[in-house]
């Protein structure tokens, strides 16, 4: 029971790490465009 336990919290701890993984990388991926616009604008 204990590693049943074990290996679903194993599965949530993934599945956890593994979202906020793809919305770091999606957040840094969106920044320097975000950046890059902003900065352009005021130049202009």
């Amino acid at each position: 029971m204990i590693v049943f336990l074990c290996l679903i919290a194993a599965l949530v701890f993934a599945a956890v790490s593994g979202s906020i993984v793809a919305v770091i990388r999606d957040g840094y991926s969106a920044r320097p465009e975000r950046a890059d616009y902003d900065s352009r604008q005021p130049h202009r």
